[in-house]
């Protein structure tokens, strides 16, 4: 896994999780099927592919297995590596900066009636 930068490289992070577990790409493949519907059909092939990094699963696909293995969503996309990396990090920007405000307004608010 390149860790030099602390980025998350998925093909790297989803082949190294698969060799941890000592598993075949197969048997990989179906526990992913098996651990969400939402990832049902996923197979050897498709996995093969995403750990060669010749395809890269979208966002959403991404978000649901990493929830199928237990991992940390935001903590790994935050370091993702994906196409449209400045745009994510950006909105994700955007909403941490309208959640901040609308708290602070909401404290300001209680703190008045208070």
């Amino acid at each position: 896994m390149d860790m030099r930068f602390d980025v998350f490289v998925f093909s790297d992070f989803i082949k190294n999780r698969r060799l941890q577990e000592g598993l075949t790409q197969q048997e990989f493949a179906l526990r992913l099927s098996e651990a969400s519907p939402k990832l049902h059909g996923v197979d050897n092939v498709t996995l093969s592919r995403w750990e060669k990094d010749q395809i890269t699963p979208t966002l959403r696909r991404m978000v649901q297995i990493l929830d199928a293995l237990g991992e940390g969503v935001m903590a790994r996309l935050l370091k993702a590596k994906l196409p449209m990396r400045k745009t994510v990090v950006n909105n994700l920007q955007r909403l941490c900066l309208v959640s901040l405000i609308y708290r602070l307004k909401m404290r300001m608010l209680l703190g008045f009636l208070i």
